[in-house]
């Protein structure tokens, strides 16, 4: 594949007073085939309004009520037309101008990741990753440079509220006819915010056990599962607190 095209995409809503930032963050990253994909979400604070006003060729933007922000994920995928996807939130800001990963961007069938930095902790999230480290944590969405093969008979599944990306890294980590890659990038600040960051994703935390047996080897999953089930035991001793909330994306 010669000088692939990106797409970036940023699924938001009522995000008025991130947007001109995230604007001036993904506008000036973009080369001159690429594009911003934007999904919002029937805004009423006037964010519509600023991405009119911006009056770029490269933003693609619609309008409308959707059922939450993997629904709108999906709806972004089917409109984006770049050859990579890498997916941003509206306060989250990219490092690195989107020529400086098209280099390693060589292979349609190879899901290409770096590494953010995390606002809240100011550190560098997360290295390489195999398939026991998958099993245990994601991968940060914001680091990945999803190929258009990636999307090819699978979308985020929007029964997961907050960690459907995780699942859709598991699912295509299980692929055979796709490769992860690491890249030597820095590819965004990563913001954790957002009231989204403070949900549990219930029924991915039900689900959990079963998405690592149909997605792992035994080997990448057991220490995982183990905690796991240990934890679900310790959850339901008489006066244990309730867990504590996983992260999440924001919107």
């Amino acid at each position: 594949m010669n000088l692939p095209s990106i797409s970036v995409v940023t699924v938001c809503r009522d995000s008025k007073g991130e947007l001109p930032a995230a604007a001036a963050s993904v506008l000036a990253a973009l080369g001159g085939g690429d594009e911003w994909v934007v999904q919002d979400g029937a805004s009423t604070d006037g964010s519509v309004e600023i991405l009119r006003r911006l009056g770029d060729p490269r933003l693609r933007m619609e309008s409308r009520p959707d059922g939450g922000i993997y629904e709108a994920m999906n709806r972004a995928v089917s409109r984006a037309s770049g050859d990579f996807l890498l997916f941003l939130g509206a306060d989250d800001r990219l490092r690195i101008r989107m020529d400086d990963a098209r280099p390693f961007l060589k292979a349609a069938r190879t899901v290409y990741y770096g590494d953010v930095r995390r606002a809240a902790t100011g550190d560098r999230y997360a290295g390489a990753f195999d398939g026991a480290k998958l099993a245990r944590t994601n991968i940060c969405q914001q680091a990945i440079f999803y190929p258009r093969a990636a999307f090819g008979g699978r979308g985020f599944d929007v029964r997961y509220k907050q960690q459907a990306d995780w699942v859709f890294n598991m699912d295509c980590f299980a692929d055979p006819s796709l490769r992860f890659e690491h890249l030597p990038l820095l590819v965004a600040d990563y913001a954790q915010g957002g009231a989204s960051s403070l949900r549990m994703d219930e029924a991915f935390q039900q689900d959990y056990r079963r998405l690592l047996k149909k997605y792992f080897s035994f080997r990448q999953r057991w220490r995982p599962a183990l905690a796991s089930a240990l934890a679900d035991i310790y959850r339901a001793l008489p006066g244990v607190p309730a867990p504590r909330q996983t992260p999440a994306r924001n919107r």
